[in-house]
């Protein structure tokens, strides 16, 4: 009681700084600003027909058009109880891989029984490390629903 309650933005925020942040320096571009701006890409399942990004039609993370929306989305779905619903009595395999600081960012969803969903999202201004290394941060999304259950549950207006 008596603190600041952080919002979805804050955390994405968080999340991007923690995850995504190049350590290259001054020169190095804001992480806030190429990644929250990363957007969604061609579907994956239009060069990869076994995945089925249909099992999470009703996550809002599906129909985000940028990462920044993605995340808040995914928070949004954790705290209203839409994630919890989704995954059911089993966890998930949650996990968001941030490839190169950002230029890529994978969330995967799958659910027990359930083809992997996959969603990409694109930003020409990553720190890329070129054709044969990459450099990647994973974060399972456990770790993110446990912050959004620490937050306050949504309430309906």
């Amino acid at each position: 009681m008596g603190s600041v309650e952080p919002t979805a933005s804050e955390v994405a925020n968080l999340l991007i700084a923690l995850c995504a942040t190049p350590s290259t320096g001054r020169t190095a571009p804001h992480p806030l600003d190429v990644v929250r701006t990363a957007r969604a890409a061609v579907r994956v399942t239009d060069y990869a027909p076994h995945i089925n990004n249909e099992a999470i039609r009703d996550l809002s993370v599906a129909h985000a058009s940028t990462f920044g929306d993605a995340i808040e989305a995914l928070v949004a779905d954790m705290r209203s109880g839409t994630y919890a619903a989704w995954k059911g009595e089993s966890y998930p395999h949650a996990v968001i891989r941030f490839y190169d600081h950002g230029g890529r960012i994978f969330i995967n969803l799958q659910r027990l029984g359930d083809p992997m969903s996959v969603l990409v999202f694109r930003n020409e201004h990553g720190d890329f490390g070129g054709p044969c290394l990459n450099q990647i941060a994973e974060l399972d999304l456990f770790a993110l629903e446990e912050l959004a259950k620490a937050m306050e549950p949504m309430t309906v207006e």
